[in-house]
């Protein structure tokens, strides 16, 4: 059997569509890694201690279509905290999508961080007023509506 269509496993627990290492999936996809031709993608739930616990795999091919890329030294590198071969290879087109997903999670984590302002509008003149303000900073903003 060709190496092509062995198995190289990338696995979670819980929803698919929102596991931590979808972005990896994603960007191996994206490289032309495939999932293998029967069972590519693998679902299950048991029954642990009384409740449902789901589980899943994804089933790749252990090169991508090319040939260029070995899934699970890419796998490797985008699980190493220290990012050593990404630090190596800077213009490899995997780095590219690494980087892409680093500068998502930075992004989500800032709009996380970020308080909506509410509008308030008194003829042409507009406060805003962050919807996490105490009632003193809302009275304070609110007077400048009414000042000349």
């Amino acid at each position: 059997m060709s190496d092509s269509y062995q198995a190289v496993p990338v696995s979670g627990e819980g929803d698919p569509a929102v596991a931590k290492h979808l972005p990896l999936v994603l960007a191996l996809f994206t490289l032309g890694v495939e999932v293998l031709e029967r069972a590519g993608f693998v679902e299950t739930v048991e029954v642990i201690e009384g409740a449902p616990v789901r589980k899943h795999a994804w089933l790749l091919k252990a090169r991508s279509r090319d040939g260029r890329h070995e899934t699970a030294k890419l796998i490797e590198a985008w699980l190493d905290p220290e990012r050593k071969w990404f630090k190596r290879n800077p213009e490899h087109p995997f780095t590219y999508l690494e980087a892409n997903h680093r500068q998502r999670e930075h992004a989500l984590a800032e709009l996380a961080k970020s308080v909506p302002l509410g509008v308030v509008r008194k003829g042409d003149r507009v406060v805003m007023i962050p919807m996490d303000a105490t009632p003193d900073e809302e009275a304070a903003l609110l007077a400048k509506l009414d000042a000349a």
